[in-house]
């Protein structure tokens, strides 16, 4: 939803429980002249936006309607058909489209330029399998979101912002793997805890969903970064911590708790046996074989078997015992 400035620079004033002398104070302004612009009857001037965004370390450009930094109508629905591709993990397609803009032609502040690099950046990690290249396109996309900056020599995100945009934060939790797979896990969890921090203010406020996002987004992207975070401290050996990462997640909130499912109860899984809690562990042994099965081809449900009865010799024999029973239910089951 897009909302005035004035309504939006009185809800932060109200959020923030100051009168408006202490808001008039911030932004140079009467108060009686900051009465007219959160009523609509005047505009601010550019200066005391400015002001306003500084003190506030917020953007609002990105939540008010703004006419001069709009897209043509032809770009949105462009737009939009690269973004579908990529949601449904045609990176391919969506990459076509992305490399179809010419950057230079978008507002200078506009979120198309972040999804670009965010596509180019998906299909570069994704299908090419090229992750500096990947990289490239993501550091170039975080330049695009205000008070976020990226620390190329420590390899570190800082995020300043009070609102960040939900999609800047999927490109670092993407960015993020990355590094992983480059060998920066340090940089890689320190990158991901910082996504969950912010988006852990978005989840308190949900007054503000109304005015950028909806509660939905917040939480299909709070999921999904928080599962992979979980994945990140299980590398660590950080197993308690991987734990409390997936229970938040498989708690999380709404439905979006039962993405990912197979890939969340394997992580638990392995984290319990890892802390040498077998007995936990072979209780949600069930949960693991029947989420993964839905999922997984029948080779890589075999190389799951595998992997687990290998790492975890204790109980291998539980294991694929396990396993084999479930594996002849199916077959009954067609």
């Amino acid at each position: 939803m897009v909302v005035s400035v004035g309504e939006f620079i009185k809800f932060f004033r109200k959020r923030h429980k100051m009168t408006q002398e202490q808001m008039a104070q911030i932004l140079e302004c009467t108060t009686k002249g900051l009465s007219k612009i959160e009523k609509g009857l005047s505009s601010p001037r550019g200066y005391t936006i400015r002001l306003f965004e500084n003190h506030f370390k917020v953007k609002l450009n990105r939540y008010y309607q703004n006419n001069t930094e709009a897209l043509p109508l032809d770009s949105y629905e462009f737009m939009w058909e690269m973004l579908v591709h990529s949601m449904s993990g045609d990176h391919k397609k969506a990459y076509k489209k992305a490399c179809q803009f010419e950057e230079s032609t978008l507002p200078k502040n506009s979120e198309a330029r972040l999804n670009i690099n965010y596509i180019k950046g998906r299909f570069y990690s994704s299908v090419a399998e090229n992750q500096l290249e990947a990289l490239k396109y993501y550091i170039k996309g975080i330049e695009y979101e205000d008070y976020m900056y990226y620390d190329q020599e420590k390899q570190m995100l800082n995020i300043e912002s009070f609102m960040p945009s939900v999609y800047s934060l999927q490109l670092v939790a993407h960015m993020a793997e990355c590094l992983r797979q480059c060998g920066s896990i340090e940089s890689a969890v320190q990158m991901t805890e910082e996504c969950l921090r912010v988006l852990k203010k978005f989840i308190d406020m949900p007054v503000l969903m109304h005015f950028c996002y909806s509660k939905e987004d917040i939480l299909y992207s709070y999921s999904n970064i928080e599962s992979h975070l979980s994945e990140l401290y299980y590398e660590q050996r950080r197993f308690e911590d991987a734990l409390d990462t997936i229970k938040s997640s498989l708690e999380n909130h709404t439905v979006f708790g039962a993405l990912h499912l197979g890939e969340k109860y394997y992580i638990k899984f392995k984290s319990l046996c890892s802390l040498n809690r077998f007995g936990e562990a072979m209780q949600i042994l069930p949960d693991v074989l029947f989420h993964n099965k839905r999922t997984l081809s029948i080779a890589n449900f075999e190389a799951l078997q595998v992997d687990l009865s290998e790492s975890f010799p204790e109980v291998s024999k539980q294991i694929n015992a396990f396993f084999n029973m479930f594996s002849s239910i199916m077959c009954i089951l067609g």
